[in-house]
């Protein structure tokens, strides 16, 4: 194995403990349901519960009253949601812009003016390329 193979794996390997451990602790400073949250003050649960409720969702935990949405229906309306669809894509616009920089590189040689030794160095941010 390579030197930098290695600190790759201790590097994954870091990262994954950290994730487990922020896990461990989320569920102590997740909120609770709206209108029963201890954090918020009263206006603030007031107000969480008629934006939820404006959105068509029941803001109570009370289980007994509540019927529990079933997996079509959530599938049903993640798809008819104007704003996943937003969500959606912003997030495939900012992956997109970040893959592509991967091959302006080989774009950039196959150009005719540009030979392929100095492709990389053409398709380089200024900042980071050294004189």
């Amino acid at each position: 194995m390579t030197s930098w193979l290695i600190l790759h794996s201790w590097l994954f390997l870091l990262e994954g403990v950290l994730t487990m451990g922020i896990a461990l602790f989320c569920p102590f400073f997740l909120l609770d349901y709206p209108a029963t949250c201890r954090k918020f003050t009263p206006a603030q649960r007031v107000l969480a519960v008629k934006r939820l409720e404006a959105d068509g969702f029941r803001a109570s935990s009370n289980a007994e009253n509540e019927r529990r949405m079933g997996r079509w229906r959530a599938f049903r309306i993640s798809f008819t949601t104007p704003r996943i669809w937003v969500i959606f894509a912003a997030y495939m616009t900012i992956n997109g812009s970040y893959s592509m920089s991967y091959f302006y590189p080989t774009l950039v040689s196959l150009l005719p003016l540009f030979s392929s030794p100095t492709a990389s160095a053409d398709t380089r941010h200024p900042c980071r390329s050294k004189v």
